[in-house]
């Protein structure tokens, strides 16, 4: 049957007022849900500023992982460094979580070339023994590890006690950055790294883990460095020549003050690392 010109060309208006309907309503929301994200950035920021916690709650969270990555993101544009979370059995237990999830750093928030760090302004802050490896360009423009060290990052969440087991609320807040302290910087070596090795911590001359393996991390140092790669790829993160990767806890972190001093012994390293309020 066909329908008079004047009914299809009522349909089509019909059609095209629906669809400018729709796009208004699409930008509404577009802009409500950046608004809302916003809103979770400078919440997290000032609460890091003050060293108290984030005025947040559970129903303010973006509600896809990406979307929580852009929050982290937007609030360390150009990382020095990048920490990952959810690659060890005690932590996975916590955030029930499938695979890693990860946060920037900025410059300020690393340290090297010295055995002392103030905890000022650090909300909390505990540390754990981490393997550090440096990103670099090969020759095919793919990453590489150019150097490696050993440190303690120190996770220093401002998240109420509430969101804290919340994986949306770990992203938004960069995987609990706080800093982190990088020592015995070396030349890369994969054959070292490849190895179950034994690790030791103790803090304030009391030992923590003497039996702690490197396999603790899920996939070890260099499997959980090559999966936050292709993590942060997947998720646009702006990854970069001379960046840091801290790889996980080699055992679970412990609290720390400023008067602290915390040591670690693995392979070839035994460093130390005195803080001051």
């Amino acid at each position: 049957m066909e329908l008079p010109n004047c009914t299809l060309k009522a349909c089509k208006n019909s059609v095209f007022l629906l669809l400018d309907r729709h796009k208004g309503l699409m930008e509404i929301w577009w802009e409500t849900a950046m608004l809302s994200h916003m809103e979770v950035k400078n919440a997290l920021e000032v609460a890091r500023g003050a060293s108290a916690d984030a005025k947040l709650s559970v129903e303010m969270l973006p509600e896809d992982i990406e979307q929580c990555y852009g929050v982290s993101f937007a609030q360390v544009p150009r990382p020095s460094a990048w920490k990952i979370g959810g690659v060890n059995a005690w932590s996975r237990k916590v955030f029930e979580n499938d695979e890693a999830f990860f946060g920037p750093l900025s410059s300020e928030e690393v340290c090297s070339g010295r055995d002392n760090i103030s905890i000022q302004g650090l909300r909390n802050p505990l540390a754990e023994p981490e393997i550090m490896l440096q990103l670099s360009k090969d020759n095919t423009g793919g990453w590489r590890f150019s150097q490696m060290g050993i440190g303690f990052e120190l996770p220093a969440t401002v998240l109420p006690e509430g969101l804290k087991p919340e994986l949306r609320a770990q992203v938004c807040d960069r995987a609990g950055a706080g800093a982190l302290w990088i020592s015995g910087v070396q030349a890369y070596s994969e054959d070292l790294l490849a190895q179950n090795f034994k690790v030791e911590t103790w803090l304030d001359s009391r030992p923590l883990a003497t039996d702690a393996l490197a396999q603790n991390v899920i996939g070890g140092p260099l499997g959980a460095a090559r999966d936050f790669i292709a993590l942060a790829e997947r998720y646009n993160a702006p990854l970069s020549h001379g960046q840091w990767i801290a790889t996980g806890g080699l055992s679970p972190a412990v609290s720390v003050n400023g008067n602290s001093v915390i040591r670690v012994k693995a392979l070839c390293w035994d460093v130390s690392l005195r803080f001051s309020p």
